[in-house]
């Protein structure tokens, strides 16, 4: 089975690949009975022909279903970069807000151990307060 190579010139192969099988056809139906070993020639010239053209159609067939297939792929790929796109702004908002309340877990604590202080300062400063507290 012979293999043509697609290409830029592909169509054009094409295209003679008919005109050849045309002309062919035109002979053999034109030809007189003392060419008999010309029509055999011929008729395997046909046959080879149409193997080159069914060869063709099979490569040009292949060479559609791969670039469907490309395509498909790449809008895939397309997909999937929106999506990490996406997260990836996602991932930086979620930062943020993480960082702006640790900040305010840091402020509130501080505020609480400040508290804690004053509150000890005062039960230090009363002793009667704290038998006050205590009895309650």
């Amino acid at each position: 089975e012979k293999q043509i190579q697609g290409g830029p010139r592909a169509g054009s192969r094409v295209r003679r690949v008919r005109e050849c099988f045309s002309l062919s056809r035109e002979f053999v139906v034109f030809q007189s009975g003392a060419e008999v070993g010309m029509a055999d020639q011929k008729e395997k010239q046909i046959q080879e022909a149409k193997e080159l053209q069914a060869a063709i159609e099979s490569i040009t067939s292949q060479k559609d279903t791969l670039e469907q297939q490309c395509k498909a792929l790449k809008d895939e790929q397309a997909q999937g970069m929106a999506k990490i796109q996406e997260l990836q702004t996602k991932q930086a908002t979620i930062g943020q807000e993480i960082t702006s309340k640790t900040a305010k877990l840091d402020q509130i604590k501080q505020l609480m151990y400040q508290r804690e202080s004053e509150y000890m300062a005062l039960l230090e400063a009363s002793p009667t307060l704290v038998s006050v507290l205590k009895k309650g």
